[in-house]
C-alpha cells in the first residue's frame, strides 16, 4: 500500500466506520425531508380546502383507474382460463398477402386447417352471435356462439346438466341450443327441467339439451 494511502487512513480512521455514518446521516436527511415536505403540503391543502377536494378526488380516480386496468389485465392476460389444460389452447387467425392479420377465418379455410392439421389434437371454430327471446318473460337480446363440432371437447367443457351436441345436430337445419349458467339462472330460474324442452329464439324453435 503507497505511503500517501497509509497516512490518510491513519489520520482519517477507519474508511468503514466513515462510509457506514454517512450513509446513516443520508437516511435520517432523507427521511428528515420528506416529513418536511408532507407537512408543508397538509398545511397547503387545509388553507384551500377546494384544491383539497380536487387533489383527493383526482388521486382517488387514478387509484380506481389503475385497479381496473390491473383487474382487466389480470383476468384477461395473466391469470388462466377457467378450463382443462388451459395452457395449451390457442387461437388461429389468417394473415393475409399484405400481411393484415384477420381475426378470424373463411370457413373453407377453417375445413382445411382442421382435415390437415398435425399439431393440434382438437380444432374448433366459434362464431359471435345475437339471439333474442320471448320465452318466461320480457323480450331479451343475449350474446351466443354458432360453434362447430368438437367446441366443448377443445375447452374440456361437459355440460353441468343434460349433454352437448351431438355429431348430427351440427347439421345445418338443426336447431339445437346449450344453455349457458347466466341465461339458465336469469331466464328460466335455475329450473332443470328446462332441459329437452323446445324453446323460441330468433323466432325459430330451438331444443334445450343442457346447460
Amino acid at each position: 500500500m503507497a505511503a500517501p494511502v497509509r497516512n490518510a487512513r491513519r489520520r482519517f480512521g477507519n474508511y468503514t466506520i466513515h462510509q457506514e455514518r454517512t450513509r446513516d446521516m443520508d437516511i435520517h436527511v432523507s427521511i428528515e425531508s420528506i416529513g418536511k415536505d408532507i407537512r408543508y403540503a397538509a398545511r397547503g391543502l387545509r388553507k384551500s380546502p377546494g384544491f383539497a377536494l380536487v387533489a383527493v378526488a383526482t388521486l382517488a380516480l387514478g387509484i380506481g383507474a389503475s385497479t381496473i386496468i390491473f383487474s382487466v389485465v389480470n383476468g384477461v392476460l395473466l391469470r388462466s382460463l377457467a378450463y382443462k389444460d388451459a395452457d395449451e389452447i390457442v387461437t388461429v387467425s389468417q394473415v393475409l398477402r399484405n400481411g393484415t392479420k384477420e381475426p378470424g377465418a373463411a370457413p373453407a379455410n377453417f375445413l382445411d386447417w382442421r382435415q390437415q392439421a398435425q399439431v393440434f389434437t382438437e380444432m374448433a371454430a366459434a362464431e359471435p352471435y345475437t339471439h333474442n327471446t320471448t320465452e318466461q318473460g320480457e323480450p331479451e337480446s343475449f350474446r351466443s356462439w354458432l360453434v362447430t363440432d368438437g367446441f366443448f371437447e377443445v375447452l374440456g367443457a361437459p355440460a353441468f346438466l343434460g349433454r352437448t351436441f351431438t355429431e348430427e345436430e351440427y347439421q345445418p337445419g338443426k336447431f339445437v341450443v346449450v344453455l349457458g349458467h347466466g341465461l339458465w339462472t336469469r331466464r328460466f330460474g335455475s329450473d332443470p327441467n328446462v332441459i329437452g324442452r323446445t324453446i323460441r329464439m330468433n323466432g325459430q324453435p330451438h331444443r334445450s339439451r343442457a346447460r
